[in-house]
């Protein structure tokens, strides 16, 4: 048995289609965007475009329309997906199932243009075009949301370009629903015609408008608004009016050059935005004189990314969706801009990573902080982005040459700005400051210089503390003269924490020394001797305050957590930690309302703890691995004006809260000894960042869990490997001009220069590309297979395994093996080759060639795989293949005793069910996932317990379950940290991940969870499943059923964490009948605050 989780560490970016209108409220302006299964609702204001709400949908969603049937204020939101509609509408702040119907007919041929939607404008029907030669018309129950029973019309025209309602023909008071239809006939010629629908007879005729050899490349047909009425066909030559009258204009392409318009949103009544598969956007406007179409006229406005969808907002505001590159909203301007040669500026930019052609993950520092590194984008858009865990640093400047710096803080000015920069020494303290918009050295006289700082901070009446190992400073930020000082009467000074009217230190030997601050003063108030040593002490206040009534300590030889009181230092709570490590730092913050703990020790372990300041108790305890040297542990506002922590280390991370929950995030950067906030006017929520020598001031990024960088292209990229001996990646291109040409690039691993070019014959694509080690060669090679496409050949015939080697950053040809057919795949094998040859695995070693000078690859052995050979992965001598069309198939190498002897490729088993396979990947020597095109994941395993033959030469599926996203690329990796919490249900060691890019843009983790865990995560999404009902009344079961063209099975061996983790976001009430569910059907009985805490450590542990 399999026992699985999947989820999106990333969910789906590329924007398939969109509609703006006044969805949430009659005076919203809404955009709303769909993302493969997930619809985004947002809402524009003065400060540009913000997310109201985002939901899934139980399924791919192909399409999506507005409407607003009569007498509504709001708009409404009609949906396609794959065999159901449904309506939605947002009422009391929530989205509604309105409707929902079936629009599946099992006997139907899927169109090849895909699904198309059109909604008559009086909301009298809607068509949609599903299936060859089939139209299937939904009435209108009474011009509302409610609809009568569907029914399929049959059409004479198979191949439907377009459909559109028109509002001109069919709002006349005798007549139907009519829309004009864009088709194809057998010689490939393209026509319009209009049919009106006969609701009442289940039927439809042809109506007036009609025309005949249309623009040969005609692909978008455009409903012009009454009182003008007809419609504009798009095509790639010109762009036509037709209407009733025969009237018709027509508007050349620009230049006299084709088109190929993919997307189209209205602006008024007579003006259209056009954009097309290169990017330019146009303005289509239909010259009008008395209340009749003159002419058209066709306007470039500059180029955006290529478009899948166009919707127009107010103002001139403009959204631009795309499946291929970052969405945009731009603003639309009467002058030209110069510099980009535009019509327009981007206001907004979305993030899209999809489609992910191909990806690599990589652990260089093998620290647990892999990157994924993206084939992204198509066309001109194509791209690689870098993705990580973490937050990546803008930096500003760095202050360099400061050998054995300590510790660092900022000091503010009458103003609050962070003028100063207090550096710390072995004996000594330097002082810069800001100047001018420069960084200088600076004096203040009052501070001791000479001295090794502990503490620096600005306390009440705008003074500031200097703590050294001497003595406590009290200095007026008006004079930067000295106000007060207080000495310890014995010993030295070797930690301090304070606030803005509160200052305790530690002289050693478990004393503690109270301090009163004042704007004149330091009054020593009270002290202590405590049992044990002190490693590390906070007196944060509570949010708000300016003074604390608790003091917490770490300490020696205990290994224990201290609450005191303040200013008594009275015991109040003793926490042990365990272990044999010190408590380094210790901070009280306060997150979203929920007084905290947190503790990091000399190994980088962190605990964290909720904290009743008035009894000094501690819940919830929690610890988690952020590195393995010591933690140091420094709060400050982000942009939001939001508290975070900085938990500095070698894996520097930030801490901050979310819906009330701790959310831990790796910071981009090596090493990290210190940070303080350096927040002034000229740079405004900067931080410093120290470590041992220097000092990086910086900007965070926006607080979010993966950070994303991107490298454009401006061409396809293809495949990638990265080459850790070299320091490089491997990154095959495509660029789609006439003809399509391919190169092989080698990056530069840090910042993606390129190092090195080789470009391929003219009818020569590079098909894969990986980093490979020989036996008995110590060095590592790039080896790339081809395809070679001669004259009219509709697949290729032949192609060329290249090796190549990186020296002095060039790339260089070692050898070149010709084979017969495409190399599909490649794969390092035990220091040998593997290929996948069209539908042939062929095996290579590393030899001397016939010349003896050199190494050459030379066939060991072969065999056939498949009919077209996708993926290879193997674990030992076991081998698996992935086919297109065949599933899977697991060989395994036979290896000669004899020297100098072939070895074997045998089939031992394989999958008798016929999948159309897109990825596959063995998740050890006996167990294999595989997913499909249809967004099906499978795993298989094999079946050695079995008593016949052939029994054993069967994979056995194990496990089935619907992605609802088609998956290019399945490998083993990991996003987040690894947690381990001591406290929680869930069994929290580090699960084996692999991670998977989507053509939507998402990135997927596939978790093997332990039995029992499987189990108990089990018995939560029955009962959530129990308690929630899906939109269009669809139950989670049913959204993820395991489908093929005829039959739908029910999900085994799979858990839906996106599902599951989404109780998190459930209001009170829902979580609480989850726990009754779990309680009464279940036999799991657990409380909401345990149940709540077990979710969120599945979450962190997964991704």
């Amino acid at each position: 048995m399999s026992f699985n989780y999947v989820s999106y560490a990333y969910k789906p970016t590329t924007i398939g289609c969109s509609a703006s209108g006044n969805f949430t409220s009659p005076s919203d302006i809404n955009l709303i965007m769909c993302k493969n299964q997930y619809l985004q609702v947002n809402r524009l204001s003065e400060e540009g475009v913000s997310s109201v709400v985002e939901f899934e949908a139980p399924g791919r969603i192909d399409t999506m329309s507005l409407f607003r049937p009569s007498g509504e204020k709001q708009d409404l939101l009609f949906i396609t997906i794959e065999d159901t509609f449904f309506t939605l509408g947002f009422i009391d702040g929530k989205i509604e199932t309105l409707s929902s119907g079936s629009i599946d007919d099992p006997v139907g041929r899927r169109s090849e243009s895909g699904s198309i939607t059109t909604i008559d404008p009086l909301c009298r029907a809607v068509a949609l075009s599903i299936y060859e030669g089939l139209l299937k018309i939904i009435p209108f129950e009474n011009n509302k949301h409610q609809f009568k029973e569907a029914f399929n019309v049959r059409l004479e025209e198979l191949n439907v370009i377009d459909i559109a309602f028109l509002e001109s023909l069919g709002s006349k008071s005798k007549s139907g629903p009519t829309f004009a239809l864009l088709y194809q006939d057998h010689v490939g010629s393209r026509h319009v015609k209009t049919y009106e629908v006969k609701t009442l007879d289940k039927d439809m005729e042809e109506s007036s408008l009609n025309q005949l050899n249309v623009d040969h490349g005609a692909n978008i047909l455009i409903p012009v608004p009454a009182p003008l009425g007809g419609v504009i066909c798009v095509g790639e030559a010109q762009v036509s009016y037709i209407n009733e009258s025969n009237k018709n204009h027509s508007v050349a392409s620009p230049a006299n050059s084709r088109m190929a318009i993919r997307s189209y949103g209205k602006l008024d009544n007579t003006r259209w935005f056009l954009g097309d598969q290169s990017g330019q956007l146009y303005l289509l406007s239909l010259q009008v004189s008395d209340s009749e179409v003159t002419g058209l006229t066709l306007k470039e406005l500059g180029v955006t990314s290529i478009s899948s969808c166009i919707s127009y907002l107010d103002n001139g505001y403009v959204f631009i969706g795309s499946n291929y590159g970052d969405s945009q909203v731009i603003r639309i301007s009467d002058e030209l801009n110069p510099e980009t040669n535009s019509y327009f500026e981007v206001f907004q930019t979305y993030s899209n990573i999809g489609p992910i052609v191909d990806f690599c993950f990589v652990d260089a520092d093998k620290q647990g902080q892999g990157q994924i590194v993206t084939c992204s984008g198509a066309f001109k858009d194509g791209s690689l982005r870098i993705i990580k865990n973490g937050i990546g640093i803008e930096e500003l400047t760095t202050i360099s040459d400061l050998v054995g710096l300590n510790r660092i803080w900022s000091l503010k000015t009458e103003t609050g700005e962070e003028k100063y920069l207090v550096m710390s020494f072995t004996g000594q303290t330097l002082i810069s400051s800001v100047d001018n918009e420069e960084i200088g050295e600076a004096k203040i006289p009052g501070f001791d210089v000479d001295s090794t700082t502990v503490l620096c901070d600005t306390v009440i009446g705008n003074n500031y503390l200097q703590v050294t190992d001497k003595t406590a400073r009290l200095v007026s930020s008006h004079t930067l003269e000295l106000i007060d000082e207080w000495k310890p009467s014995s010993g030295t000074i070797s930690l301090a924490a304070s606030n803005p009217t509160q200052l305790v230190v530690s002289l050693g030997e478990g004393k503690l020394v109270y301090i009163e601050i004042s704007a004149q003063s330091l009054k020593q108030i009270q002290q202590t001797k405590l049992d044990y040593e002190v490693s590390c002490i906070d007196i944060s206040p509570e949010e708000g305050k300016i003074s604390s009534t608790v003091c917490a300590v770490g300490m020696w030889t205990e290994i224990s957590v201290r609450v005191l009181t303040l200013p008594s230092f009275d015991i109040l709570t003793v926490q042990e930690l365990g272990g044999e490590i010190l408590p380094r730092s210790i901070l009280m913050p306060t997150f979203e309302g929920i007084n905290y703990l947190m503790c990091g020790l000399g190994d980088g372990h962190l605990f964290t703890f909720k904290m009743d300041r008035g009894m000094g108790i501690l819940t919830d305890k929690k610890r988690i691995v952020a590195g393995s040297k010591p933690i140091m542990l420094r709060p400050f506002i982000s942009k939001d004006r939001q508290l975070n922590v900085f938990a500095a280390s070698e894996r520097p991370t930030i801490i901050y809260s979310r819906n009330q929950k701790l959310v831990y995030s790796n910071v981009n950067l090596g090493e990290v000894n210190d940070m303080c906030s350096f927040n002034h006017e000229s740079f405004p929520f900067h931080i410093a960042i120290a470590n041992e020598n220097s000092i990086l001031i910086g900007q965070i990024d926006e607080i979010q869990k993966l950070h994303i960088k991107t490298v454009q292209l401006h061409a396809q990229p293809t495949k990638i490997c990265h080459q850790p001996s070299t320091k490089a990646y491997g990154l095959l291109i495509t660029q789609f001009e006439n003809p399509e040409t391919s190169a092989i690039f080698s990056l530069d691993e840090n910042n993606f220069e390129k190092k090195s070019e080789i470009r391929l014959e003219g009818n020569e694509l590079g098909q894969s590309i990986i980093s490979c080690k020989f036996t008995d060669d110590d060095n590592e090679y790039f080896i790339v297979g081809t395809a070679i496409t001669e004259g009219d050949e509709e697949e290729p015939s032949k192609g060329r395994i290249l090796v190549l080697q990186v020296q002095d950053d060039k790339l260089v040809l070692k050898a070149e093996k010709d084979v017969k057919g495409a190399v599909m795949v490649l794969h390092s094998f035990n220091g040998k080759l593997l290929a996948g040859v069209s539908g042939r695995l062929m095996l290579f070693k590393w030899a001397e060639s016939d010349d003896g000078d050199n190494k050459d690859l030379v066939q060991e052995c072969s065999c056939s795989g498949g009919i077209y050979i996708l993926d290879i992965d193997s674990h030992g001598d076991f081998i698996l293949i992935g086919d297109m069309m065949k599933s899977v198939h697991l060989f395994v190498y036979e290896n000669p005793e004899e020297q100098h002897v072939s070895g074997n490729l045998r089939l031992i088993s394989k999958d008798y069910q016929y999948s159309w396979l897109s990825c596959s990947l063995m998740l050890n020597e006996s167990e294999y996932v595989a997913v499909d095109q249809q967004g099906n994941m499978i795993t298989l395993k094999k079946n050695d317990e079995a008593a016949s033959e052939e029994e054993r030469k069967q994979l056995v599926r194990v496990g089935k379950y619907y992605c609802s996203d088609r998956v290019n690329r399945i490998q083993p990796g990991f996003i987040g940290m690894r947690f381990a919490n001591s406290s929680s249900d869930i069994n929290t060691q580090p699960v084996k991940t692999a991670l998977f890019g989507t053509i939507s843009g998402g990135i997927g983790v596939l978790a093997q969870l332990p039995p029992e865990t499987f189990a108990f995560v089990t018995k939560i999404q029955k009962a959530m499943s129990s308690v929630v009902t899906g939109l269009a009344n669809i139950s989670r079961e049913t959204y993820r059923q395991y489908r093929s063209e005829r039959t739908r099975e029910d999900s085994v061996g799979f858990i839906d964490g996106d599902f599951v983790e989404s109780f998190l976001e459930f209001d009170f009430e829902t979580q609480q009948r989850v726990i009754e569910e779990l309680s009464n059907n279940h036999q799991e009985q657990i409380t909401l605050e345990e149940l709540v805490k077990n979710i969120e450590d599945l979450s962190h542990l997964i991704h």
